[in-house]
Formats: C-alpha cells, sequence, structure tokens
C-alpha cells in the first residue's frame, strides 16, 4: 500500500524482470536500499519493516520474500508474454495492489481462470510487432468478418502453450 499507492512507485521498479522474463522477479536489497538508505521509519510500519530490510543491507543476507502467487509445477507462465506482448497491466490479474494492506492472491489461478480471460479479453492485434505475423487474422479484421481478436484466436488455449 505505501510503495503502490503514498509513493506511486510502479510495479515494474521493484519487479525488475516482468518485462523480459517468465517471472517478475523477486527485488534485491539493492533496489529497497536506494530509498531505504535514507527512509528509515515508514507510515504504516514504523522501522519494524524497515529495519528488515536494513538488516539485510548490513548482514548481506538477502530479505526472505513470502511468495504470493504459487502455479503448479506443470504450468508454464511467463510474465513477459503477458506484459510486454500482451501488453496487459498488473492490476487485471493482480487487483488494486495499492488498496492492500497486505499483498494477497486475487485470482483462483485455475486453468478455468486462465481460459476465460483467454476466451473474453481482447489483445492489442494493432501497433503491435509481435502479432504482425498473423496475417489471416488480419485480414479477417480488416474484411470485417471479425471485430476484435482474442488470445484464443492466437493460439492462447491450445494445451502446450501453457502446459510442460
Amino acid at each position: 500500500m505505501v510503495h503502490a499507492k503514498d509513493m506511486q512507485i510502479d510495479c515494474q521498479y521493484c519487479h525488475t524482470t516482468v518485462a523480459h522474463s517468465k517471472h517478475a522477479g523477486i527485488p534485491d536489497v539493492n533496489i529497497c536500499w536506494n530509498c531505504h538508505s535514507i527512509v528509515r521509519e515508514g507510515s504504516h510500519s514504523g522501522k519494524h519493516q524497515i529495519n528488515k530490510v536494513v538488516d539485510a543491507w548490513e548482514s548481506g543476507i538477502p530479505i526472505q520474500w513470502i511468495k504470493v502467487y504459487n502455479l503448479q509445477d506443470h504450468v508454464f507462465f511467463s510474465h513477459a508474454q503477458h506484459v510486454t506482448v500482451g501488453k496487459v497491466e498488473c492490476l487485471t490479474c493482480h487487483g488494486n495492489i495499492e488498496e492492500m494492506d497486505r499483498v494477497r492472491q486475487l485470482g483462483d489461478l485455475s486453468m478455468g481462470w486462465c481460459i476465460n480471460c483467454h476466451r473474453d479479453t481482447e489483445i492489442q492485434f494493432f501497433d503491435n510487432e509481435f502479432y504482425t505475423q498473423y496475417k489471416e487474422l488480419h485480414k479477417l479484421m480488416e474484411s470485417g468478418e471479425i471485430d476484435r481478436v482474442t488470445a484464443e484466436l492466437t493460439g492462447g488455449t491450445e494445451c502446450s502453450k501453457c502446459h510442460y
């Protein structure tokens, strides 16, 4: 809440690998230290939570983050595919983090939850270099046979896209 709402820090400032990796990335203490070398007391947490950052910096022992979103081992998910190619905003899946006192999982991450999103959500098909390869879909859009493109139309519901 403090970082996202009060300070209006973009998610990708801390989750640095989200645009080019499968994972969003866990912030290294160096990122935290950019601010917390100076900011030593928080409006919501006092010194307690910030002391964890100070201790990690001084000891060289990484912060033990608590993973919030856990997918099954047989599922492949790429943040880069969704964020960079799909232009999906973080809040689409993670909700309004700025309104949460403690980050929690929003969706159930079930296969149905993902499939429904791929069927229902229109993708940014134009002005997106990745989708130029879908020539037939471009023809259908131009002719008016279809009026939108979803991830399902680009193969987003094929089993092998998400399962090993």
